[in-house]
């Protein structure tokens, strides 16, 4: 009996594995054939796989960090309602009821630039017969002059919907395609150029979509996929390095499969891995581009602590990029080794 109990024990272990193989298999395909790649190099070269050192995926500062809050109207609130017709009382209002003193960070953004399109005209009408009022309206409005800038910061670059964009969410990064995502990008851009300079016309529903749209982005898997290339490429080329430092893969006039191995190797890494690599820069080039620029436009609001995630964030996507220039290099001697590449000779 105790026999056939260890025997169903390791039957369930057995098939307890293969089931989690199969998921795994299922879950995340390696469609730019990444793994694949290393795992033939190593075979090829007769090396084992190092290990992967562990790079941490930046994180966007804790909203404590970079919490800022706007200045409130800092009139005498129950006067300026009751004089005149001015069409800033109703935003004032709003902004000082239950629901205005909660509203997300897009609302009152929205809020700020409403009352700083509407301040002149409602200053003009009070200026005659209630100058002291204007007056203190003209201060508070050159006080959120001065603050637009943190608070267009805080509301699109550590809003809900940009920390939602940094979150990774798909299994791999072979399903980044989201021009859609770009164009949100592209608006918000234009808006924050457009209000740093004076222009404070703002559109809420649009502004909303905008962000709305930006929190189904695919930063998050951008790094990860960044840190996959590198990490990946790191290995393939501590692998060459070590056999190079052995001994040749090929050697002049020695007839070896190893020359068609490595042909086909190198076919591999020119062929899927490139594409998913090219794909990563394209992403990079493309929404990282937009988000620099809002980043460069509000360069003077940035928090100490955004500045180091950026700083991080920007290296690990370069990191892609580099890996590939690296490893293109390291395959070189490999393939003049064995034929496949011109071996450099002086001309006379």
């Amino acid at each position: 009996m105790k026999v056939i109990r260890q025997l169903g024990k390791k039957i369930a272990w057995i098939i307890s594995v293969v089931s989690l193989l199969m998921l795994f298999s299922c879950a995340e395909p390696d469609q730019y054939r990444l793994n694949d790649y290393v795992v033939r190099l190593s075979r090829l070269l007769e090396s084992d796989i190092p290990m992967r050192e562990h790079v941490e995926i930046p994180q966007m500062p804790r909203i404590g960090e970079v919490r800022f809050e706007p200045p409130m109207a800092g009139v005498d609130i129950l006067e300026f309602l009751r004089l005149g017709d001015c069409e800033l009382q109703q935003w004032i209002a709003e902004r000082n009821s239950s629901l205005g003193r909660f509203a997300p960070a897009s609302q009152r953004l929205i809020y700020e630039l409403n009352f700083l399109r509407l301040a002149d005209s409602c200053i003009q009408a009070l200026t005659e017969d209630h100058p002291s009022l204007a007056e203190e309206l003209n201060s508070v409005r050159e006080q959120k002059r001065e603050t637009l800038p943190r608070l267009i910061w805080q509301s699109v670059l550590a809003g809900p919907e940009f920390r939602d964009y940094w979150r990774h969410r798909h299994s791999h990064w072979s399903q980044l395609n989201q021009p859609e995502v770009t164009g949100a990008l592209e608006y918000l851009d234009s808006q924050v150029s457009r209000w740093l300079v004076g222009n404070y016309e703002v559109s809420g529903p649009r502004l909303e979509s905008a962000l709305s749209t930006l929190r189904t982005g695919d930063g998050g898997t951008l790094l990860g996929g960044s840190r996959e290339v590198m990490g990946s490429l790191v290995q393939a080329n501590q692998m060459i390095e070590s056999r190079l430092a052995r001994r040749a893969l090929c050697f002049e006039g020695m007839v070896t499969t190893r020359r068609d191995i490595l042909r086909n190797v190198v076919e591999l890494y020119t062929g899927p891995v490139q594409q998913g690599i090219n794909q990563l820069v394209e992403a990079r080039y493309g929404q990282i581009k937009v988000i620099r620029r809002i980043e460069t436009r509000l360069a003077d609001a940035e928090p100490m602590a955004y500045a180091t995630f950026r700083r991080k964030r920007d290296a690990l996507l370069a990191s892609a990029t580099e890996s590939s220039k690296e490893q293109a290099e390291a395959l070189r001697p490999l393939l003049t080794q064995c034929g496949l590449l011109p071996s450099e000779r002086t001309s006379a």
